[in-house]
Parts: structure tokens; sequence; C-alpha cells
């Protein structure tokens, strides 16, 4: 069973399995590098995290694009699957 639910970007760990919200669209997503605070910027308070894009499908593990940067900051997160979850 999937259990799905809101986090926030210092919750977020490597390996996790997330949706994002882009323009009209979710976008699948795993993080590779761990948000890591920042006092550089003066629109958000982490750096951008380092991530594989997926294909849509649940089913599928298809990387689309690799290693890519994004920017979380001010971002809805909805995990799908945590590092931390016991199985």
């Amino acid at each position: 069973m999937m259990i799905m639910r809101i986090t926030k970007i210092d919750e977020l760990q490597q390996g996790d399995e997330i949706l994002l919200g882009s323009n009209s669209y979710l976008r699948r997503v795993i993080v590779k590098g761990i948000p890591k605070e920042t006092t550089r910027r003066s629109w958000g308070s982490y750096s951008s995290v380092k991530c594989d894009i997926l294909t849509n499908d649940l089913n599928d593990y298809t990387v689309v694009r690799k290693n890519m940067y994004l920017d979380l900051n001010h971002r809805d997160i909805l995990i799908i699957k945590s590092n931390n979850e016991e199985k």
C-alpha cells in the first residue's frame, strides 16, 4: 500500500520519490541529494537539489532526465515513497 503525504523541503532525504507541481501537470522525481540550508539566497533558504526526473507512470522507473538540479523552495511536495518508511 502506497501512503502519500505532503512534506516540507527540510524533511526530504536522499532516495525519496516525490511529486511536484510543474505548470499544469505533475512531475515525478527521485531526490539524489540532500537539501542544504544556505544564506546566500534572498528568495529561499535551501539550495537546489540534485534529482532524476521519471516518467509519470507509477509502475515504470524509466529516467527521463538525469542529474537535474531543481529549486524546491516554496513548492508543494507530495512524497510517494520515502527511504525511512518501514517495510
